[in-house]
Parts: structure tokens; sequence; C-alpha cells
């Protein structure tokens, strides 16, 4: 068996943004209370990766996961034996503004890449979505401040109407990134998960998300437009696609795509208490 990527989920469902379509409120729970980190079962998991080829770990959580940094350098920490060659921290971008995160450490401990979410070419979504009274919105200083650490940015979009749904918004939002600099950059079409958690929460926002979802035809148009003006340079395990555009990297991907192939898991999941899944629809799909 084949492991791509290992999420590794980080703190609780605390989280500074309240974005309608969170796939991680719409999907099974995590505990509502911060626990410490089953540290014997995350080495074990560590372990497993190192046997199935893990080239990469994601940290991720049902909240944000830079309201957690002490568990994001203990985790770190534990994997340094392991020396996976990419680490990723996925961030709505909040707490990088003036709270003083220990970037240059997560470095030296391995950390590679922070993916940021973006919405659109404006601004006016993040601004919408993320409380940002207490910190400047000014992403070119976040990339900035990425790179004085020596880490990748990513900036990472979920397409959804009003944002980038097209493809002159796609052009618009490209030209941003461009202009901030970031690395690379990740699209994905907004997704209702087909198991919801129980609860009016849950069914409230996959709601908003059937109802700002993107038609097939603009996401086939976005879709067609990067493979048409872009060159494909990888496809990757799991079916997403990489493509240069212009000097710019791109990814086309999902949200929750499920691994068709059962010798090649596209992902496994770790909680802080010590669970290991497969998927993040599923509570069945349990390996610890």
């Amino acid at each position: 068996m084949k492991i791509q990527t290992c999420s590794v989920v980080v703190g609780n469902e605390a989280c500074n943004a309240d974005c309608p379509f969170c796939v991680g409120k719409m999907t099974t729970s995590v505990m509502k209370d911060v626990c410490p980190i089953n540290e014997r079962n995350f080495l074990k998991t560590c372990e497993l990766m190192r046997i199935c080829g893990t080239t990469t770990v994601l940290f991720t959580g049902k909240g944000e996961p830079t309201l957690f940094p002490d568990q994001i350098t203990q985790y770190l920490t534990l994997m340094i034996p392991y020396n996976f060659p990419f680490i990723e921290l996925q961030t709505n971008g909040i707490m990088l503004y003036g709270a003083k995160l220990p970037l240059k450490k997560w470095y030296n401990l391995g950390l590679t890449t922070v993916a940021v979410s973006l919405f659109d070419a404006s601004g006016v979504l993040e601004r919408k979505l993320f409380d940002r009274s207490n910190a400047p919105d000014d992403y070119e200083t976040l990339v900035k401040m990425l790179h004085v650490a020596g880490l990748q940015a990513r900036a990472s979009c979920v397409m959804l109407n009003g944002g980038v749904d097209g493809v002159e918004s796609l052009k618009r939002f490209l030209e941003r990134c461009r202009e901030y600099k970031f690395d690379q950059v990740t699209l994905r079409p907004m997704a209702v998960p087909n198991m919801l958690r129980t609860g009016s929460e849950s069914e409230r926002r996959a709601d908003w998300c059937k109802s700002h979802a993107l038609k097939e035809c603009d996401i086939e148009a976005v879709t067609n437009f990067v493979r048409t003006e872009g060159t494909k340079i990888m496809t990757l395990p799991h079916g997403a696609q990489v493509f240069d555009y212009d000097g710019q990297n791109i990814c086309l991907t999902d949200c929750l795509t499920e691994s068709p192939d059962s010798d090649n898991l596209r992902q496994i999941i770790y909680y802080p208490d010590g669970r290991l899944t497969y998927s993040w629809q599923h509570e069945g799909a349990r390996l610890l």
C-alpha cells in the first residue's frame, strides 16, 4: 500500500473565521476540548508513513491550526527522525499577522510550505469571511514574512460564486497571486460532502454551498483555460494536475476525493487523541 499524504489534525474545532463552506464543520466531528497528543499512536503513524512512502505531511484542522502553535511544534519535533520531504501548514492566515508565530523555528524543524486561504481577486471575500479587525489586510507582507523564514507560500483558493467563478475572475486572481509573489496556487471547486455530520449547522452550511456552488460549465471553463494556456508538468497519484502558467505553479484539485484504488490511499488522517482514519466523511474508515 502507498500513502501520498498524512493530514495531521491540529487542536480542536476552534476557529477565528466562520467560512460558511467549511468542510470541517460539515464532516465527522472531533473533540470539543483540546487534548494532549497521543505520542505513541503518532509515532506508529509516522512509521506507517515511512513504510508506505508518504512524501507529504499536512497540518490542518477542523478549526484553525495556528491557534495551537505549541501543538504544531510538538508534532514537528516528533517527526524529526523521519525527515519527511514536504511538511505543510494549512491556514486562513489571520494569525500570521502580529501573532509572533515561531515560523523560523518551524522551518528549522522541517516545515516547508504554508498554504494560505484566498478567495478572489479583490480581497472582498476575505474581509467578509475573516475577522481582520486586529490585522492588516496585506498579503504581500504576509508572503514576505514567510519567505524571510525560508518557507514557501501557497495561495489556496476554494472556487465559488462571487469569488473565482470563471475565466476572467481567475485571470485577475492569478495576477493578484503573482503580485504578492505566491510560489504556488491551488484551485479547488467548493464541495458538499456526501456524508454530512448530523445537526442543523451542518445542514445550513450545506445549503449555503449548494446555493453558491459553481455550475459544471464554469468549472469546465476554468479547467480548460488552465489546461489550454498552461503546460501540464505533473499528475499526482490522486488525480490532481499541476501546470506551469507563465511561470506560475497552479494545481487543479478537489476537496474530498476518495481513493478508488485500495492499494493507493490519497491520505490518512491523524487526530491528536490517537485516531487514525482514511476518510473525512466516513467514521468507519478507521485504522487506529
